[in-house]
């Protein structure tokens, strides 16, 4: 705790102590409204695709093909780990979704993740994803600070938005 002229002033990591970790509930709100968008932001591009194909831009055969697909997999993926560290690593420290519910990320200590930082957690949010019945997204349900896989070993947090704690 730091004395200022002001009185006492709180520091990031005894707000974040201070701060109940965010309801799975919630959470899982965030992650469904960002998910739609990115919905939407495939659909558009896939309607853009369908359109050059039907203008002959781009030959039925390869939009058939398997490699093809496994490119868009990929592609959507790198679009979703992209957009979620952009926002996550911005002043804000939260997605669209995020700052509906008024969630925030952290590191473990209550600062901005950097974007190189939000990017590993995003990254092993996929991961969280594949694994065996989802297992790295249900460790939310079970742990104290209510982190996933991918927050655990990247320490981070998904916390309530700032509030000033210090005028309570």
């Amino acid at each position: 705790m730091e004395i200022t002229q002001n009185g006492p002033h709180l520091g990031n990591a005894e707000i974040i102590e201070k701060q109940s970790y965010v309801l799975v509930g919630k959470r899982l709100l965030a992650q469904v409204v960002d998910t739609l968008l990115l919905y939407v932001i495939a659909l558009i591009m896939v309607a853009f695709l369908g359109i050059l194909i039907l203008f002959g831009a781009v030959p039925d055969h390869i939009t058939e093909s398997r490699p093809f697909n496994m490119v868009t997999s990929v592609g959507y993926s790198i679009v979703y780990v992209l957009y979620f560290s952009y926002f996550e690593s911005r002043k804000q420290q939260a997605t669209f979704g995020k700052r509906l519910f008024k969630l925030r990320v952290t590191d473990i200590e209550g600062n901005r993740l950097n974007f190189s930082h939000a990017l590993r957690r995003n990254f092993l949010k996929i991961i969280s994803g594949l694994s065996t019945l989802y297992i790295g997204y249900i460790m939310v349900l079970c742990t104290r600070k209510k982190q996933g896989f991918h927050d655990i070993i990247t320490k981070s947090l998904v916390v309530a938005s700032p509030v000033d704690l210090n005028k309570r």
